[in-house]
This record gives structure tokens, sequence and C-alpha cells, in this order.
């Protein structure tokens, strides 16, 4: 007899196939809105990554596949691959929770399916920059256990708006990752575990009994990462060795400790003292600190915290600190003596002294070519020796016992108008005569030179001469005798 088979339909092959394809993966599908779903199959910890060059880490990558369909069940990208921009999220909660990766990604979707590489993407950085670590570093925490990946699939929603796919999938831990949760606990060992052979790392609990004093060591251990002692150590006659630079870190001060914890960094000797600084150096002294890179310090309480900076500081309780880049600071209250044992001053310098600049003081100054001095806040005398050029004396006694002299000089054309000097004013007066008045009075009346520059032979004469000021006349000799100007020093205390 001839048997008849009923043969599925074209769509109901389809559905079979998508049916015992998600069925063999065991993942349920996920509706992320009425118009779409998506049926995630696969995540897992992969090695095929981009070819990189080799080293000891494993890869920063997660392989994430998935389907994606409308609210039909009709799987996008049916007739040719298509791009979209997916942007993905990992979070600590299935619902809420606190974003603690994201980055955006172009998949290529064909026939619904999709599979990325997570950590091949960008950084998210608008409308607002999010989180996009390392992917090791999410799972290395007391919240590890709770991962969950959400996606968001760009411009396919109404009008173009982005479409997000819910509920979250959350992240499960691969077989053989139960390991790792074993090894985590494993921070003992057992008395008399060890029986034979060596073990590369292992942490010994408190009150740990140690090998006999006589025991001989003929090996020196080695410690990649350093050594963690939440207690006092001491040592008796020994010292640090190391083929690197050794540092010793603490967060506690205590007698006789000397912490040097910056790269390249020494300390001399001393008490209490901390180098922290790149290539920074304490020579040795009580509680000194270079903490700015290749700075110095020495002394008691000299704190070079800047970089490039010098501090050397006597034997005083307060600090005695730089301020800024690139200082030399000493301080010493019995002075600093060059050339001499026994300084007398801040500075006592036995010979000489070049200064390529101004030497500044604050009851003398020398720049340039101006001299200014003053002792205990008055003018004092002072010998001035040139050689060429012009001294100007500003304040300077006539002779022992007079008063400061004053001397103003100027020089005024024929019609009255001042040409040169300071100091006066001047006024023509008509018929030859010219009037000087001095910006502030004499302290008796001054005496005063008058020259004048003519072409020929011309008197002039002063008269009256007064604290306050001085009248100028000329008489011409000859017919056709010109004035061009006249000058004039007025020389008188103050």
């Amino acid at each position: 007899m001839n048997k008849l088979q009923l043969l599925p339909t074209t769509r109901q092959k389809a559905e079979s196939r998508r049916q015992k394809f998600i069925s063999a993966f065991c993942f349920p599908n996920f509706s992320f809105s009425p118009a779409f779903l998506l049926s995630a199959f696969c995540f897992l910890l992969s090695p095929l990554v981009a070819l990189a060059q080799a080293n000891a880490n494993p890869p920063e990558r997660l392989t994430y596949q998935g389907f994606l369909a409308d609210g039909n069940g009709v799987a996008l990208a049916t007739n040719a691959p298509k791009n979209y921009d997916v942007v993905f999220r990992i979070w600590d909660g299935q619902t809420g929770g606190t974003n603690a990766w994201t980055e955006q990604q172009t998949v290529t979707v064909d026939k619904g399916f999709f599979s990325v590489l997570l950590g091949e993407g960008t950084q998210v950085t608008s409308p607002a920059t999010e989180p996009h670590g390392a992917l090791s570093t999410l799972f290395t925490n007391a919240t590890a256990s709770d991962r969950y990946v959400e996606m968001t699939v760009k411009g396919i929603g109404a009008a173009g708006a982005d479409v997000k796919i819910l509920p979250r999938l959350r992240l499960l831990t691969a077989p053989y990752a139960y390991l790792a949760t074993k090894a985590i606990s494993a921070n003992s060992v057992d008395g008399g575990a060890v029986t034979s052979g060596t073990v590369p790392d292992v942490r010994l609990s408190p009150n740990v009994a140690l090998l006999n004093l006589a025991q001989t060591f003929t090996a020196i251990p080695t410690f990649g990462s350093g050594l963690r002692f939440s207690s006092s150590i001491q040592s008796i006659g020994g010292n640090a060795r190391g083929g690197n630079s050794v540092d010793l870190q603490t967060e506690r001060s205590g007698v006789n400790s000397a912490v040097a914890s910056g790269p390249y960094c020494v300390i001399g000797g001393g008490a209490g003292n901390t180098a922290s600084g790149y290539a920074a150096t304490v020579a040795g002294g009580y509680f000194n600190t270079a903490a700015g890179d290749f700075s110095f310090a020495a002394g008691a309480n000299a704190k070079a915290n800047h970089a490039g900076s010098f501090v050397w500081a006597d034997w005083q309780a307060a600090d005695f600190a730089s301020t800024t880049a690139n200082q030399f600071l000493i301080r010493a209250v019995g002075g600093v003596g060059i050339g001499t044992t026994t300084p007398a001053a801040a500075l006592d310098v036995n010979g000489s002294v070049f200064a390529g600049g101004a030497a500044n003081a604050s009851r003398f100054l020398i720049t340039g070519n101006q001299i200014q001095q003053y002792a205990n806040g008055t003018p004092s005398d002072m010998n001035l020796n040139y050689n060429g050029g012009n001294v100007y004396v500003r304040q300077k006694p006539a002779a022992v016992g007079e008063e400061v002299l004053r001397i103003v000089r100027g020089s005024v054309d024929i019609n009255g108008v001042t040409q040169a000097g300071s100091g006066y004013t001047s006024q023509s007066l008509g018929g030859g005569f010219y009037k000087i008045t001095f910006a502030s009075p004499f302290g008796s009346m001054p005496t005063v030179t008058v020259s004048g520059r003519t072409s020929r032979a011309i008197s002039l004469s002063v008269d009256p001469v007064t604290t306050t000021n001085f009248t100028v006349s000329f008489h011409i000799a000859q017919t056709g005798d010109q004035l061009s100007a006249f000058g004039f020093i007025a020389i008188g205390p103050r």
C-alpha cells in the first residue's frame, strides 16, 4: 500500500530549524519591544581574537552572538547582510543598577544572526562619556556575580529611534572557570602539607613557628611583587639587597624610620626622613622630606617639596620648606660663612664677590650706573670713584656739619620756555627779564649761576634771589646782538 507524507511548508521548515537551533543552545527568546525579538544563543570567553603579539595576559575580549528578528519573527537582513550600529552595555543589575562598561560597534547581521567581539568597539562619548575600561576589571570585585548585558540597536525603531533590547542577558560562569573560584580561597597551607619539594608562594598565618636559628639558609628568596608587613619589622646588622632599586614603603612612622619610596631616590641616614620624588635625595638628619623630583633635603625639618629644590635647615623645631621649583634655600641662625668659620652676619664672605646683575639690599642698592646708600633709614657718607661718564649726586653733604645740598639746573630760551632740567618753572616778564620759580623752596637762599648763549657780548644779571625764585635780566651791548637762551645752576640746602 502506498503511504502519503505531508510535507511541511517552507515557512514551517524555517521555523522548525530555528526552534531546533535555539533549543540546541538552551537559550530562550528575549522580547525587547513590540516590533523586535532577540534570541541570544551563545556567550563565551573566546580564544578567537584579532591577531596580535602574544603575551602572558588573557585577551580583553568576550564573544557575543545572537539572533535579531522583528515582532513577527522575521529575521533582520534576510535578503543580504546589513550593518547596524549597536551599543553594548554591561550593568550590575537586571534592572536599574550602575552601568559598568559601554562600547559601540558596527555589527553585520545576516539572516538575523550576528557575532561580535566585545572589547573591539569604541567608547561612547555622546551625549555623555560612558565607562569603557578593561573587561577583566568587571569581574574582580565583590559584586562580580551580577553582570548583565544590554543591547541598543540604533536607528531601527519608529522615525529612526534607537531600540533597547530587554530584558538584559546575565553573564554566567564557563565550566572551567570554577577553578579560579577555588584558587581564590587557597590563601593558606596547612601544617605538614608540604613534605617535600617547594612552593612558589605561601601566605603564613599568625604565630607560625620559624626554623631554629641554627638552621642554615642556602639561598636568598626572590619576591617579584614585594612583601607587606602589617606589624613592625626589625633588622640587626643586616642590609636590604637587590639587583635593582629597593623600596620600603610604610604607613606608619617610628623610631629610626627612613622611607625611600620614590624611584632612584636615596636616604643617607638619620631618622624620620622621607624621599618620595623621582631621583630625590635626603643626605641625612632628622625628619627631612625630599618630595620634589630631583630635590635635596638635609639638616632638620627641611622640606624640599618642589622639583629641583635644595633645602638645608639648621636645628630648629619649625619646618623650613620650599615654596616653588628650583629654589636653593638655607636656614642657618648662626650665619653662612664663605671663607670664614666665624660669620658675623647672615652671609659673611671672606673674599671678593662678583655680581653680574644688581646687588640689592635693604639699605644699599647698586644697579647699572646708580648707587643709593642709607644707614638706619637716614643718608650716610659715600665715596665715589669714577672713570669717564657722569656722576649724579642726590644726597651728599657739602662738608661736615652742613646741611644736605640740592641742585636745580635748567635751560630757558628767549621766549621763557623751558628747554632742559626739572624742578622749576620759567616765565618771560618782558623787556629782557625772566623769572625762575623753584618747585620746592630751598632751606636757605641758594647760590645761582647764569650763562647765556649769544652771538656777541651780552651781560646777564641775577637779582633778586630768594628761597623760592630768582629773576634774570640781560643787557645788549651792541645793536644787532641776539640772546638765544640762557642756562642756570642753583645750589643750596634742602
